[in-house]
């Protein structure tokens, strides 16, 4: 299992809680093999800016797009802020799929020696994700088919983010699998699979405006990518012919959104993202900053439950306080 976390710089202790209560302190976490922890820091690395003008420009041009398309774009587009890092790290899974992890498994295309993982997670950085859990619920799947499996829906059945969205091995070959389209052709399609049949024809539709960064050879990550950083680079523009260079559009898209509407209508042909199997709502941990006082050590009790695979919303001190309880007092113990 490889683990894509999205966090940010300002809040370095849960990325750090993360890496020690899901991997080192805990014996049943040794089959996470790598721990991706996505800041602000790995924007450059994809041509990004989270610069704070830039931000509020495109958040004032996501708003007036919002009058126009929400409803034919599915109320896709995202226009309201609660801040400039929060809104750049809307995109962040999108950079960490198309860009950090892609670099892991790839050398310009060229798949690396490294394995795929049978699962890859992504979660927010504020998430304690119990693994024994999770791959017990998994393991009747055969994770070289694609699944896409989500810990909580929100509107359309996507994937609600913090609550962990996992993406099967299968599923992760077809993300980063090149697509060659010809849209000009009777099915629209230059491709023989059903697989790339389906995502040329969904291209096609061009419901999120992503037929206008793809050129063929592009990845589903990679396309993922050119969205959430608005960035388009000297390719004609496939509606108009028109050639565009090095301009930027504006990103208006909740992160949930944006790979909800790539994971289901591309990754799994248009089928509906399921909810962890055997756990039908991980939804037992509240946020402790909104629960009442005397529910706090029900909602630390929930935590400590086995039978649950995430809880959202937790802080440092208590991914510690929940690994200290939880794990085994020694290897004699974890083996006994």
């Amino acid at each position: 299992v490889d683990v894509v976390s999205i966090g940010s710089n300002s809040r370095a202790a849960y990325h750090q809680a993360q890496n020690q209560t899901w991997i080192h302190q805990n014996y049943e976490l040794a089959s996470i093999r790598h721990f991706f922890a996505l800041t602000e820091d790995h924007h450059v690395l994809a041509n990004d800016t989270c610069d704070t003008s830039f931000i509020l420009d495109n958040v004032a041009k996501c708003a007036e797009q919002s009058n126009i398309n929400a409803v034919q774009r599915g109320n896709l587009i995202y226009s309201n802020i609660n801040s400039t890092g929060w809104h750049c790290a809307q995109k962040r899974s999108a950079v960490g799929l198309g860009r950090i992890v892609a670099d892991q498994y790839f050398d310009h295309g060229n798949r690396k020696n490294q394995q795929l993982p049978d699962w890859l997670l992504l979660v927010d950085d504020d998430t304690l994700f119990h693994m024994s859990v999770f791959q017990m619920a998994v393991s009747q799947l055969n994770y070289n088919s694609s699944y896409v499996l989500a810990g909580r829906h929100i509107t359309f059945d996507y994937p609600y983010g913090g609550w962990g969205t996992a993406l099967s091995k299968g599923a992760i070959e077809r993300l980063y699998q090149p697509m060659h389209c010809n849209f000009n052709a009777a099915f629209g399609i230059a491709s023989s699979s059903n697989y790339h049949k389906h995502a040329c024809a969904t291209l096609k539709k061009n419901m999120a405006n992503e037929r206008d960064f793809f050129v063929n050879g592009d990845t589903l990550a990679s396309l993922m990518l050119k969205v959430a950083t608005g960035q388009n680079k000297n390719f004609d523009h496939p509606s108009t012919g028109a050639n565009i260079s090095n301009t930027r559009t504006p990103f208006c898209y909740h992160s949930d959104w944006l790979n909800g509407y790539f994971f289901q209508h591309y990754l799994l042909m248009g089928w509906t993202i399921p909810l962890f199997p055997s756990c039908p709502s991980p939804l037992k941990c509240s946020n402790p900053a909104e629960i009442k006082e005397n529910e706090k050590s029900a909602n630390e009790e929930c935590a400590k439950d086995n039978d649950v695979m995430a809880c959202h919303y937790q802080t440092p001190e208590m991914m510690q306080a929940i690994s200290n309880a939880t794990q085994p007092t020694s290897q004699l113990d974890a083996d006994g």
